[in-house]
């Protein structure tokens, strides 16, 4: 059996494959019923149903949560158990993923439990890729930001000071988290990374309205030092 006949055999059955799986998954499923719980099958289910593609319908499913934010980044703010529900099939169905986990991150704000559950997703992240940077910056920052707990923030970004390509601010950042009391700081050297990083524009926009917002406290800060 020559190795051009095995390499088309493998390649028609991958093309099967391929076509079978897209054969279950309907072209445009809802993805919520009339009374807004989310129509979305369970992660098992999918594994079966994939025949082994479980890369190909992840790849769907993401798909499908970027359509969920869309252009409209108030709507999709209030989306955010939908958002979770759709990336934690991504992520279940290929986790080695990347940027789905911190996509969680950005979009899942809307409430502090929320928020939590968004933190294990990308704590998934980590596990999966411990030399990322990145998803260890976003875990530290939704503790800081959004939880209020600038002590366990300091504790997730320790690990990611040392990390390949991590910018040299981080150690900076970190000895502000632990000093206790210089919180505005701390919020501006993460909101300018985030500017720096984030391409949707809804979402920049967000973080310089907030660094706007830290810089006013700055002042009034600075006005009462001077009375």
């Amino acid at each position: 059996m020559s190795a051009r006949w095995i390499r088309g055999a493998v390649a028609a059955l991958a093309l099967v494959g391929t076509l079978g799986v897209h054969s279950r998954l309907p072209a445009e499923p809802p993805l919520t019923s009339e009374g807004g719980d989310a129509l979305l099958p369970d992660l098992g289910t999918l594994r079966l149903a994939s025949l082994g593609f479980d890369a190909l319908v992840g790849d769907f499913y993401w798909l499908r949560a970027l359509q969920v934010v869309g252009n409209d980044a108030q709507w999709s703010m209030l989306q955010a158990p939908l958002i979770g529900r759709l990336a934690g099939l991504v992520v279940g169905l290929d986790p080695w993923v990347g940027h789905p986990y911190r996509f969680t991150a950005v979009w899942m704000t809307d409430s502090p439990d929320s928020v939590r559950v968004a933190n294990r997703i990308v704590e998934r992240g980590i596990a999966y890729h411990p030399d990322d940077w990145r998803n260890r910056f976003y875990l530290s920052f939704n503790h800081f930001f959004y939880l209020g707990d600038p002590a366990t923030a300091a504790a997730e970004l320790e690990p990611a000071i040392h990390l390949e390509g991590a910018p040299g601010y981080l150690g900076r950042l970190h000895a502000r988290l632990r000093s206790e009391h210089d919180g505005l700081e701390a919020g501006a050297a993460y909101l300018t990374e985030l500017v720096r990083q984030t391409e949707d524009p809804y979402q920049r926009a967000a973080y310089e309205k907030a660094l706007d917002e830290i810089e006013t406290a700055r002042r009034a800060r600075y006005l009462d030092q001077a009375r």
